[in-house]
Formats: structure tokens, C-alpha cells, sequence
């Protein structure tokens, strides 16, 4: 479950902490545990601000990552050099700038490793002193079902 998307977004490495759990109950060849966890959910909405690094900059735009090393990003954002055709700003971005950017949506699918995110980039005084990351913690109930 760590590292790829549940259904309500997706999930940090090693944030899970098992809450409690049930006995367990036998039905035909699967035994099925409830499951009450708690982990971290990255899931971010229209209208967030993100903070990330510019690591592409191609004819089609900026695609950026909140981490350098892209493997530990949670999300994927795409800036489109079509939103932003008279902005001086976004053609002055090189790559590995740290940039800051406005959701306008995101998608993504169970099992994905990232959440696609495409994003407007904000005019630089608002990248100045932002916060880096936004925590949010969730509890999930879950029956679980290993096959025997």
C-alpha cells in the first residue's frame, strides 16, 4: 500500500501505523481481517499551492517534482507553456529552480506511483518564504482478504 495511490490518494512510505485489527473470519478459502489504519495521504485539490522543482523544460511546458530525486515525489506536476504565453516569468525558469504552483487539477489511479497534477505557476514573490510540505493524516477501516 506504501508508495503507490488508494482510493483517497496517495500513500507516504513508512507513514502506515496499524490502529487495530480483527480476529479474523473464515469465508469459503480467504480468512478476512479488518483493518483500522492510519498513514499519511498526499491528495491535493484545485486551488493548493505546491511548491516543487522545475525538472523538464520542454516546448510543452515545465513538469516538475516536490524532491529532486523524483522517485520520492508524490506527485507529478505538469505546467503547460500554453497557459502562460505573455508570462515573462515562465520562460525565465530553468531546471532544478524551485518554483511554486497552483493546482487547477490532478488525476490519478489505484496502484499509481504518483499523482499527476496540472498546475499554473504562480509569479515568484509567492514562492518566496512558502511552507515545503502540508501533512495530512487519515484514518482507513479496510477488510483485507489474502488468498490462503
Amino acid at each position: 500500500m506504501e508508495g503507490k495511490c488508494i482510493v483517497e490518494g496517495y500513500v507516504k512510505p513508512d507513514s502506515i501505523r496499524i490502529i487495530k485489527f480483527s480476529s479474523g473470519t473464515l469465508t469459503s478459502k480467504y480468512v478476512e481481517f479488518e483493518v483500522v489504519f492510519e498513514c499519511s495521504i498526499c491528495c491535493p485539490v484545485e486551488g493548493m499551492q505546491i511548491n516543487c522543482y522545475a525538472k523538464n523544460i520542454t516546448q510543452a511546458g515545465i513538469r516538475g517534482f516536490t524532491s529532486l530525486d523524483e522517485k520520492k515525489s508524490p506527485v507529478i506536476i505538469y505546467v503547460s507553456r500554453d497557459h502562460h504565453s505573455s508570462n515573462s516569468y515562465f520562460n525565465s525558469v530553468n531546471e532544478k529552480d524551485f518554483i511554486r504552483v497552483r493546482v487547477i487539477g490532478q488525476r490519478f489511479e489505484l496502484n499509481d506511483k504518483q499523482v499527476s497534477i496540472i498546475g499554473e505557476l504562480m509569479p515568484k514573490s509567492a514562492s518566496a518564504g512558502a511552507e515545503h510540505h502540508a501533512k495530512k493524516k487519515i484514518i482507513i477501516t479496510r477488510r483485507v482478504a489474502p488468498p490462503l
